[in-house]
């Protein structure tokens, strides 16, 4: 990776390409995955990402696993997350969210390119100060 990365967990592709040029039009690299196992793969290989922007419906689960398991590490923790998700997010209670380092959730169905952008700069601001979970 020639700068620090969004990592995009989207298994919608279409969506997830739509994400992907929003996210780089903004000047951030952006790494896109469709699922928790090959986000693992990837932190892996690139090292923590700048962001996390994740659906929470994924094949196979939810990504609250993917986000207990990076919780876990002393290098991963820390990054701050925004879901994207058309499930609703009302029936978490704000602590469990905040345990996994969620910043903010956004709703498919209302959410705009600018306003992925700019909580991605909210994300960023908030990692700068360290999110702690």
């Amino acid at each position: 990776m020639s700068k620090p990365y969004i990592l995009l967990l989207e298994d919608d592709r279409w969506l997830a390409d739509s994400y992907a040029v929003s996210i780089e039009s903004a000047d951030h690299e952006v790494v896109v995955t469709d699922s928790a196992q090959s986000a693992i793969d990837i932190v892996d290989e690139y090292g923590a990402p700048r962001a996390l922007v994740a659906d929470v419906m994924l094949a196979g689960g939810t990504v609250f696993s993917l986000l207990n398991e990076m919780g876990s590490y002393e290098d991963t923790k820390h990054i701050p997350v925004i879901l994207n998700t058309s499930v609703d997010v009302g029936q978490f209670h704000q602590q469990y969210l905040d345990s996994y380092g969620v910043i903010g959730v956004l709703d498919k169905a209302k959410s705009t390119p600018n306003k992925l952008i700019e909580m991605i700069k909210i994300c960023l601001v908030s990692r700068d100060g360290m999110v702690a979970r």
